[in-house]
């Protein structure tokens, strides 16, 4: 069941890392319009049908729990998009405190209504000090042979020759790790490093995993971040390695921060350059129940791609990012009317028999839960 979105490489934009990095920010905020009006929309649903259908008992409780069904699966992928969207403002916001002439508070005030109640995650130091605990891994996922790719975690050096190669690209799979707490979580991995650039602010390496009302999130400091790789007869492997910090997002509660370390593991088959899977293995500083191995997550079109040679700068891929969220915005948008389009028919039809009321609604609530599932596929896919 994974999926993959291909990074678009060939888009190219004239203008300024920071006006395209703004144009993301208004992008998401336009989204996040959307998604409010759709649950407005919903809401003036519900009050419209307890206000005008009879309890009947035949038709009414037998609907209450198809409509509660309804309502809940709608609700979880709202919030999980909201959660995405708050996550990519953050990015955003740090993004622009890289940039020179330009303050954090400044370009904080552009996302403050959206972070009143769920404040950005801390920037944690890039010196993180060295974890002490020992995290429990799959047996045999992150056992290398030096035999067979010449390397040990124990004597794993880096050289110059580490520092050549690129990774871009975006993947999405499921967590197959059995004894991990997100098995069968969506895991989605998006990277841009770009070594030979030498503009490390713009490089970045983002894992998340979701599973019910949790969302852990990983995002790497990219001056951290080492690329080797391992060529065999059939096939290559890149290990990716460095540093970053953890968000631990839960439902109703506060969020946790620590920082990690990671081992991003990335199998290519018959020496093509585009990665054919990939697992993640993090190893929290103090937070031992923070660990994580994703396992092998296998990718239907492969797009995690290493190259020896420099490429587009982000200023296209985050235009690109833009553009697509602007179109999922108004297609929301265009949503949240027909269904305020069918209310208003169903508040002229309050004089006559309102059997029909719930079941429309429900369906509506179906229909609205399935786009912004639609949606929150399509949000993970573009990445942050």
């Amino acid at each position: 069941m994974s999926s993959l979105n291909i990074l678009d490489n060939g888009q190219s934009l004239n203008i300024s890392t920071q006006d395209t990095t703004k144009l993301v920010l208004i992008s998401t905020a336009r989204m996040e319009t959307a998604l409010s009006k759709l649950i407005g929309t919903i809401a003036d649903g519900l009050l419209l049908t307890s206000q005008v259908c009879g309890f009947d008992k035949h038709f009414f409780l037998s609907s209450v729990l198809n409509m509660n069904k309804a309502v809940d699966g709608f609700l979880i992928n709202a919030i999980k998009l909201q959660m995405l969207l708050q996550l990519r403002i953050d990015y955003i916001l740090r993004v622009f405190d890289t940039m020179p002439g330009i303050k954090a508070e400044d370009s904080h005030a552009a996302g403050i209504q959206a972070t009143e109640h769920n404040p950005p995650c801390p920037v944690l130091p890039e010196h993180p000090t060295e974890a002490k605990g020992k995290c429990k891994y799959s047996e045999g996922d992150y056992k290398y042979s030096k035999g067979n790719y010449n390397y040990s975690e124990k004597d794993y050096n880096y050289s110059k020759e580490d520092y050549k190669y690129s990774l871009k690209g975006r993947g999405v799979g499921l967590v197959s790790a059995h004894c991990d707490p997100f098995y069968k979580g969506i895991a989605i991995i998006q990277a841009y490093i770009n070594h030979i650039d030498k503009n490390s602010k713009d490089n970045f390496l983002c894992y998340s995993v979701h599973k019910g009302n949790t969302m852990w999130i990983f995002s790497a400091f990219p001056t951290s971040v080492k690329i080797k790789l391992f060529s065999g007869e059939k096939s290559k492997k890149a290990i990716v390695e460095g540093t970053g910090s953890i968000v631990y997002k839960e439902r109703y509660r506060s969020d946790n921060v620590d920082t990690a370390s990671f081992i991003l593991t990335i199998r290519y088959e018959d020496n093509e350059s585009k990665g054919s899977s990939f697992q993640i293995a993090i190893k929290p500083d103090k937070k031992p129940d923070f660990c994580h191995d994703s396992g092998e997550i296998s990718l239907e079109s492969p797009s995690l791609i290493i190259e020896t040679a420099g490429g587009n700068s982000t200023n296209s891929y985050l235009g690109f990012n833009a553009n697509e969220e602007f179109k999922l915005a108004n297609d929301i948008c265009a949503e949240a009317k027909k269904i305020q389009s069918v209310l208003e028919e169903l508040k002229d039809k309050v004089g006559s028999k309102y059997t029909t009321s719930l079941e429309e609604l429900i369906n509506l609530l179906k229909r609205t839960g399935q786009i912004i599932n639609q949606a929150l596929i399509q949000e993970m896919n573009l990445g942050i």
